[in-house]
């Protein structure tokens, strides 16, 4: 009897890694978000974006309080693509602000599975305070 547990022991260990690879192999292709899901992967997304930009803003010396609203493309990797002005404060520095406060801020977190475009668009409002 004693020979019997340790084959009944090495059969229980050899099933558990064939289970473990399924869900393995069934996370390595998940299917894109559907369009909703997608939509609120992004709105997360974009809020974790704003949040790391706004900790990099900073009101320019001799500039008064505004908003500058940018548009910002970012890859899935969280690399900065682009940076631009969407909608101007009217202020010069300002502006140039906002986007210093945006490239400083890169990269941002990857996309949350499940984003599968090759790169994503938001468009923020930037406030500066007194």
């Amino acid at each position: 009897e004693a020979p019997a547990k340790p084959a009944q022991k090495a059969t229980a260990k050899a099933a558990e890694p064939a289970a473990a690879p399924a869900p393995q192999s069934a996370a390595k292709f998940a299917p894109a978000a559907s369009a909703g899901e997608a939509k609120a992967l992004k709105a997360d997304w974009g809020s974790k974006v704003r949040a790391r930009i706004n900790r990099k803003v900073a009101l320019p010396a001799d500039t008064a309080p505004g908003t500058v609203k940018v548009r910002l493309e970012i890859a899935p990797t969280g690399a900065l693509l682009a940076v631009g002005i969407a909608q101007s404060s009217g202020q010069a520095a300002l502006d140039a602000a906002a986007i210093k406060a945006v490239k400083s801020a890169a990269p941002f977190a990857r996309a949350p599975q499940g984003l599968t475009e090759p790169s994503y668009s938001f468009s923020l409002p930037i406030t500066f305070k007194s």
